[in-house]
């Protein structure tokens, strides 16, 4: 029977401002035995080795996110690059929660939160993109009339009173 593997003395027992700090000094590239005097100096002993377990899921992790945002930046071009991007975010969010279930990081009464959470995200992105849409048709719609209310040749140049006329009929203000 395999048994779930343990987790991090880094994320049992440091408080999140401590771990923060942990997470930052790894990414700029400190060494294990300096993040370890580090944190024996703030009160907490925990070994180089211990760091470095919780070091290598950790940038393994930051280099899969940022293998993904780069992916999603190739991918991305046109009016619909803010769903691009949302999508590979939840994708990203989505694999980190099935590890920290896989990990045992995360009690289970929590996983339905988060699924709602992401559920939540996604909608409001999906929302904002159709108000954009919405937003840019009715923009052109509202051009096209106005350049056709406008025409050059049709009743002459127009005056400033008589434009304005026109963007309030054209545009209901």
């Amino acid at each position: 029977m395999a048994t779930v593997r343990r987790r991090s003395k880094v994320s049992t027992e440091l408080p999140s401002a401590l771990k923060s700090a942990v997470d930052r000094m790894l990414i700029e590239g400190a060494t294990y035995e300096e993040i370890s005097a580090w944190l024996t100096g703030q009160g907490y002993e925990i070994g180089k080795s211990s760091i470095g377990r919780y070091g290598k899921d950790f940038l393994e992790t930051c280099r899969r996110v940022r293998i993904v945002t780069d992916q999603a930046k190739q991918i991305v071009s046109g009016p619909d690059e803010g769903l691009v991007l949302e999508e590979s975010g939840a994708k990203i969010l989505l694999t980190r929660i099935l590890e920290m279930i896989t990990f045992g990081e995360i009690e289970p009464d929590k996983i339905a939160a988060l699924s709602s959470a992401v559920a939540r995200l996604q909608s409001a992105g999906v929302q904002r993109e159709k108000l954009k849409d919405e937003l840019a048709r009715r923009m052109k719609e509202a051009q096209d009339k106005l350049l056709k209310a406008v025409e050059p040749g049709k009743s002459g140049p127009l005056s400033a009173e008589q434009l304005k006329a026109k963007i309030r009929e054209v545009y209901g203000v």
